[in-house]
């Protein structure tokens, strides 16, 4: 015994061969572990069978983006990567910003389980000075069905234009 603990119990099934007139009875084994595992032994065979439900999972690839300094009226882009990694699709039905000189490329869509989707975030500031936000991303993850991350961006103004003049 390396100490770990199992309720047994035997299971009798009928499976029926290329014929239903001649079932055949089969025997296994099932065992719940102390980790709540369900496994069936079935002569040399052990399978766990999985019985936890099939949820989403978000996870994002940054909990802050920094644009830097940008100039007035201009723009500067970065990514963010939103990813599923739980078993079920994950259902992004929004993403929203509380200042609107931050913007994204696209605001819902579903990512498989394990999968991940890119997002563009957009800082096109309008007024010069140190510009905040807050990214919301809502999902259908039961534990975590909005997420935020923090935006900031300094708007520099546009350098002024120099002449080039020849004295030749």
């Amino acid at each position: 015994n390396d100490g770990i603990t199992a309720t047994q119990a035997k299971l009798t099934y009928r499976a029926y061969a290329s014929t239903p007139s001649q079932p055949e009875n089969y025997e296994a084994n099932i065992i719940v572990d102390t980790s709540g595992n369900l496994m069936v032994i079935d002569g040399d065979r052990i399978r766990k069978v999985d019985l936890a439900p099939s949820t989403p999972d978000i996870s994002l690839s940054s909990t802050s983006l920094s644009f830097g300094d940008v100039q007035t009226g201009q723009s500067s882009t970065k990514t963010l990567t939103i990813s599923n990694t739980g078993n079920a699709d994950l259902s992004v039905s929004g993403i929203s910003s509380t200042d609107g000189q931050f913007s994204v490329s696209s605001s819902s869509f579903t990512i498989s389980a394990g999968g991940s989707r890119d997002v563009t975030v957009t800082f096109t500031p309008s007024s010069t000075g140190s510009k905040s936000g807050t990214l919301t991303v809502s999902s259908n993850d039961a534990d975590e069905g909005n997420l935020s991350l923090s935006l900031s961006g300094n708007s520099v103004s546009s350098a002024p234009l120099v002449p080039d003049i020849d004295f030749s």
